[in-house]
């Protein structure tokens, strides 16, 4: 019984923590209005935006079991298939009422280390407009940089919020992307935020993550299951910690986010729900370079 209350007094003391927390950010939120009204939206990804009803149209919808309050996915746009499989078995087992999705900085863009935007994406389904008091928020303490002008091109993102857009239509959602140079404590930092503002539950953290690039598919099928087993142990310190030491991964900086946060939800369900490669997809094992890729759930 001291258990539940505890639980119960613990959701009730994150409700609040979100709904006084707003003002903090209100000048702040003013602001990122006008810059995003002035701001055209991000355009959606190519190749979704011309293909977008055959994409969901193909067949397939993974086993997820609900109470998934995190995962791993791909962006590799190969994948198109797995990952509206994968997004048809979230979206049967968990509606969150946020959103939050994490990607790499591909292109090391901008200035800050951890960034986000208040500006809108374009969709097939319409503008996506991500939560402009988070993102507010995260400005105001010094937690992430406001740069609108690096999600132009950055897949990682876009590739998702086709999916969430459709998927989870009611959710309210914030993009964030981690640059090579981002550090762990600043990544803690971040995710230890999103964890005391958001409530449980009723948000979905999608780490937006490519694995083994550039290596044949048995030198990549090695480097992955090392991953894996480091993502299983549940501890960032266990996990690469830099594109240095780690230089095949998308984003240690990313990855740690994901389990980070998984970790102190204390969301201790691991399942791999999907492993593949590009040679597996195109059906050629011999590829000298191909991409790895896999779907993790927490719950």
């Amino acid at each position: 019984m001291n258990g539940e209350a505890a639980s119960i007094a613990k959701m009730r003391r994150t409700e609040s923590n979100y709904t006084w927390n707003l003002w903090i950010a209100g000048l702040v939120v003013v602001g990122l209005l006008v810059v995003a009204n002035g701001q055209p939206p991000v355009p959606v990804y190519p190749f979704q935006a011309l293909n977008w009803q055959w994409i969901l149209d193909l067949p397939g919808q993974d086993p997820i079991a609900a109470g998934v309050q995190a995962a791993i996915l791909p962006h590799d746009s190969i994948s198109i298939k797995e990952l509206t499989a994968f997004y048809r078995g979230l979206a049967a087992a968990v509606q969150p009422r946020f959103v939050v999705i994490l990607s790499p900085n591909h292109y090391d863009a901008g200035r800050a280390n951890i960034q986000t935007t208040s500006r809108v994406f374009m969709t097939a389904d319409g503008r996506a407009h991500p939560d402009w008091s988070l993102v507010g928020q995260l400005r105001a303490r010094g937690l992430a940089g406001s740069e609108g002008d690096s999600f132009t091109k950055e897949h990682g993102i876009t590739a998702q919020v086709e999916y969430a857009k459709r998927f989870f239509p009611e959710a309210r959602w914030l993009p964030l992307i981690f640059k090579s140079t981002a550090t762990p404590a600043e990544v803690d930092a971040v995710m230890r935020w999103l964890e005391q503002t958001l409530p449980a539950n009723q948000t979905l953290v999608l780490a937006s993550i490519d694995f083994s690039h550039y290596l044949t598919k048995t030198r990549a099928d090695i480097n992955d299951t090392k991953t894996y087993r480091q993502i299983q142990t549940m501890d960032v310190n266990q996990l690469p910690t830099s594109d240095i030491e780690c230089e095949f991964l998308d984003s240690p900086a990313a990855l740690r986010a994901v389990v980070a946060y998984a970790h102190s939800r204390e969301l201790n369900r691991l399942t791999l729900v999907r492993r593949d490669n590009t040679a597996d997809i195109r059906g050629e094992p011999n590829l000298v370079s191909t991409t790895g890729h896999l779907y993790i759930t927490f719950s």
